[in-house]
């Protein structure tokens, strides 16, 4: 592809007399998610596609949903993300303080120092999780989203 005009997911940086075709990351890929009463571990690989660049990043967008999923809204500012939930360098957050028995999608979002030059959004996967109650089964639930999110679910018992 010779120019931006062929390929809307790649941007022209003009930087001195260089000037070069990067583009925006593909999404974050195999996320694993361990559900622990109401708090949640989402992990997951790189990636396949920075853009040419080494400066991805990842943000986790939280909805909250009906039970139907018909319906989903962000998430209350009290839902805690360790180590934070925007520009995230690390594949890994844990997410805290969710309602018991609530659905969730978490969108987690590849981006890089170019993404804001797209006219698209970023590239992310979905993943659809449901807390447990608090205190409710002194276990945790594993699921892995693989090629497209086929989960396998694991309940684990302590």
């Amino acid at each position: 592809m010779g120019s931006s005009e062929e390929d809307p997911r790649k941007v022209t940086i003009s930087h001195g007399k260089q000037s070069g075709h990067l583009g925006v990351p593909s999404g974050p890929r195999n996320v694993i998610s361990i559900v622990n009463e109401t708090s949640i571990i989402l992990e997951w690989h790189p990636p396949r596609e920075t853009g040419g660049r080494d400066d991805v990043t990842y943000n986790i967008i939280c909805k909250k949903c009906r039970a139907d999923r018909r319906s989903c809204s962000r998430c209350d500012d009290n839902v805690e993300f360790v180590p934070r939930q925007l520009g995230l360098t690390e594949c890994r957050v844990s997410i805290s303080s969710l309602w018991a028995h609530t659905p969730y999608t978490f969108d987690i979002q590849a981006i890089n120092g170019v993404s804001s030059k797209s006219p698209f959004p970023p590239q992310h996967v979905s993943v659809n999780i449901t807390t447990n109650q608090a205190g409710e089964s002194g276990g945790f639930c594993v699921s892995v989203c693989l090629c497209g999110c086929l989960f396998i679910h694991l309940n684990v018992r302590s």
